[in-house]
């Protein structure tokens, strides 16, 4: 904890520790009401924020200061704590998010605009993290979601979860045959980051 407290104020940010009520939307609410910062992000126990990690998230959110959600990369760990792969995401592409929650962890929203997603009736609280960052983005405009290229944060190999949503209905292929389908790579005109996939 001690460590924590440091390495937020040597990035210029507040950092608050305290044991929480659980995790999910209980201890999402009660995190968000310690939280008193221009932003807020949730992540998951046992998460490690990386080196430098903090002063380059502070560094995008100061350069782009209409920014009113940030997201990162993911370094992905074993369980001592060795890398074992880097997960990069792609830009923001809500049809690609609707598939796949490939933001929700280690997502920083701007906290004012939050509020009214998770400070409302607690029986109207979304069921989950993918939930809440789909109700997020229905209310802000795209232009202000923003990624930061570096892995901020790592996460173990056996709690990475890219959450779909699972009650969306499938269309099943007759005779499990499907035709050829072309496959659109989201990269905000960055052909040179995907020219050699």
């Amino acid at each position: 904890m001690r460590w924590a407290e440091a390495a937020t104020e040597e990035a210029g940010l507040k950092g608050h520790a305290r044991l929480l009520n659980g995790i999910g939307p209980a201890g999402e609410r009660e995190g968000f009401g310690v939280a008193n910062g221009i932003y807020v992000a949730f992540a998951r126990p046992g998460s490690r924020i990386s080196p430098h990690g903090l002063k380059l998230v502070r560094r995008a959110l100061h350069d782009h200061p209409d920014a009113k959600l940030l997201y990162t990369d993911v370094v992905i760990v074993d369980r001592r704590d060795k890398p074992v792969t880097l997960c990069m995401k792609p830009a923001f592409d809500p049809i690609l998010l609707d598939e796949i929650d490939y933001i929700s962890d280690f997502a920083i929203y701007r906290r004012s605009s939050l509020a009214s997603n998770i400070l409302d009736a607690e029986a109207t609280l979304p069921i989950s993290s993918h939930d809440l960052l789909k109700c997020y983005l229905q209310e802000i405009d795209g232009r202000t979601v923003f990624h930061l290229p570096y892995p901020a944060i790592s996460n173990r190999e056996d709690t990475l979860v890219l959450r779909r949503d699972v009650d969306t209905p499938r269309d099943t292929a007759p005779g499990g045959q499907w035709p050829p389908v072309t496959i659109i790579i989201p990269s905000k005109n960055a052909l040179h980051h995907i020219d050699r996939t």
